[in-house]
């Protein structure tokens, strides 16, 4: 069995965590995040009251207030237990790679297979800069994208092949792709930019967006120039869904000074930001809020933040809890 949830940060992870960040794997095309694989929690609240799992695989009896806690970065409490789905392993899985000459044609292909009804086990495309940046020996402008699709033999077989045929005119790459990102799967995105953190003023960081397919080629570009000045962006696209997916960048820079360095990294994330928010972009698609995006979470949430601040008033009035998730005090 498996509960198909599989973070690159896996192996420092609680579950009580990975609900507390709303977190989401890198099978999650085919078997949701943590969301949608989380039937009850048992929490306790910051008075002492305890909640126990509900029973049932569904019920219609109020809402499901333990969604409350998935994403609420311990502000309602402590996690101390969990029901969550599990499913039976593969019986097959198909995986290859698949060069296109530009990101637009790769992301229709990735739309079309996910609009198709197919649910793949890993779809991630790496745009030309990460594609290069992991070796891959393609014309200049061209990205790679890595398939997987899985089940019963017979299903897992026919699914590639409406894949290869989403893939139009790109160039098959075989299996190498699909090897080579099975054996650096848990490799944390920033490690590979390790080597560049020579102080003084060297930083390193990583965002994740998301947003619906027609956005995605010009938030790539947008978010791009504002985390690349003077320094190394990469992105690649994965968490698919029909509706749009996860942009993930990676970045890198130095300055002369320490000071210098801040604040080229801080006007990186200033405009991240501000591209994601202008063209209706989720500044966060799976490692929650922190403290990072505490200036942009009202602004995203807008209405929804009034019930949020009064969710956490009513169940932790005396601000035990974590007091500065989600936007709370500073």
């Amino acid at each position: 069995l498996t509960l198909g949830h599989f973070p690159s940060s896996l192996a420092g992870t609680t579950v009580g965590g990975l609900c507390a960040t709303r977190s989401s794997g890198q099978e999650s095309s085919r078997y949701g995040s943590i969301e949608d694989m989380v039937l009850s929690l048992a929490v306790v609240m910051p008075d002492g009251t305890f909640a126990a799992p509900r029973p049932g695989p569904r019920s219609s009896l109020g809402p499901a207030l333990h969604e409350l806690y998935l994403g609420s970065e311990g502000a309602l409490g402590v996690i101390i237990g969990a029901v969550l789905k599990v499913h039976r392993l593969p019986e097959f899985v198909v995986g290859r790679g698949f060069g296109f000459a530009d990101l637009t044609s790769a992301l229709a292909s990735m739309r079309a297979v996910m609009q198709a009804g197919i649910r793949p086990l890993l779809m991630r495309l790496y745009d030309p800069e990460d594609a290069a940046f992991n070796g891959y020996d393609l014309p200049l402008g061209a990205c790679v994208l890595v398939v997987a699709t899985a089940g019963l033999k017979a299903v897992a077989e026919a699914e590639a092949d409406a894949v290869r045929r989403f893939a139009g005119n790109a160039d098959d790459l075989g299996e190498e792709p699909w090897d080579r990102w099975q054996r650096h799967r848990f490799d944390l995105s920033a490690e590979r930019l390790k080597s560049l953190l020579e102080p003084p003023g060297a930083y390193l960081d990583v965002i994740e967006l998301a947003a619906p397919w027609t956005v995605l080629p010009q938030l790539h570009s947008q978010v791009k120039a504002a985390i690349g000045v003077g320094g190394i962006a990469l992105c690649h696209f994965s968490h698919a869904y029909e509706q749009g997916c996860c942009a993930y960048f990676t970045f890198a820079g130095a300055r002369d000074t320490e000071d210098a360095a801040r604040s080229a990294y801080s006007r990186a994330w200033e405009g991240a930001m501000s591209s994601a928010l202008e063209l209706g972009a989720t500044i966060s698609h799976h490692h929650g809020a922190g403290q990072a995006r505490a200036r942009w979470i009202a602004d995203e949430m807008g209405g929804w933040m009034r019930l949020w601040t009064s969710v956490k008033e009513a169940v932790d009035p005396a601000g035990v809890m974590n007091p500065r998730a989600l936007g709370g005090a500073r």
